[in-house]
C-alpha cells in the first residue's frame, strides 16, 4: 500500500490509547476508506463433524474482515489469503485475492481503483 504512496494503518502498531479492542477498532476506522485483510494458514480448525483440522486464518482476522466490511462496505476492503485456507462461511461467494498468485498487485490495484482511488499502475507492474 505504502508503495502505491497510500499511508498504511497497521492496528496493532497504533497505540492502544487505553480504548477497548473495538473502541479502537471504531477510532481508527472512522479515519481510513479501505482496508486490506491479510489471511494467513496461521491456525488449524475444523467442524465438530470433520475429523481432519484444516489451515485457517486466526480468529482475530476473521473478526476484523468481518468488523471492516460492516464499517466500510465489502466494496471497500480487500481480503487476501495466503495458501489454501477455510474462509469465512458469511462471506462465501466473495473473490478473494490471492497471494499465491504473481498477478495479486494488479487485482489489488483494480480493487482500490473500483473504490475511486487513482492507481499509478506503472507503481504497482515494477517488482
Amino acid at each position: 500500500m505504502e508503495k502505491l504512496g497510500f499511508e498504511a494503518v497497521i492496528l496493532h502498531e497504533r497505540p492502544n490509547k487505553g480504548r477497548t479492542i473495538i473502541t479502537k477498532f471504531r477510532e481508527e476506522a472512522a479515519d481510513i476508506g479501505f482496508a486490506l485483510v491479510v489471511m494467513t494458514p496461521d491456525d488449524l480448525g475444523k467442524p465438530n463433524d470433520d475429523s481432519e483440522p484444516k489451515p485457517r486464518a486466526r480468529q482475530n482476522v476473521v473478526f476484523e474482515l468481518g468488523f471492516f466490511i460492516g464499517a466500510l462496505g465489502p466494496e471497500r476492503v480487500a481480503a487476501m489469503v495466503k495458501g489454501d485456507i477455510e474462509r469465512p462461511s458469511d462471506f462465501d461467494g466473495v473473490v478473494y485475492i490471492s497471494l499465491d498468485k504473481e498477478d495479486w498487485p494488479t487485482k489489488l490495484g483494480q480493487e482500490l481503483q473500483a473504490a475511486g482511488y487513482e492507481i499509478e499502475w506503472n507503481k504497482v507492474m515494477r517488482p
